[in-house]
């Protein structure tokens, strides 16, 4: 729909890694439009389970934050 609505730009999307490492509590930290936002999610929740981060060689939790940018392409 946002190809149609000619709608690019950048998505903020944030989430947390746990000690386990696996990636939880998404959520879009600034978004374009909403179709935009929602395929950012989508393709953030995809992501395989990270390598915990560590302090001091003991597993802690980890909050990271990726844009993500959607750009129209003519061909």
């Amino acid at each position: 729909m946002a190809q149609e609505n000619n709608i690019q730009g950048r998505v903020i999307v944030g989430f947390s890694v746990t000690k386990t490492g696996k990636p939880e509590d998404f959520r879009i930290f600034r978004g374009k439009d909403q179709d935009l936002d929602k395929e950012a999610l989508r393709v953030v929740k995809t992501l395989p389970d990270f390598i915990p981060g560590k302090i001091k060689g003991i597993p802690v939790d980890v909050t990271y934050t990726i844009p993500i940018t959607f750009r129209l392409s003519s061909m």
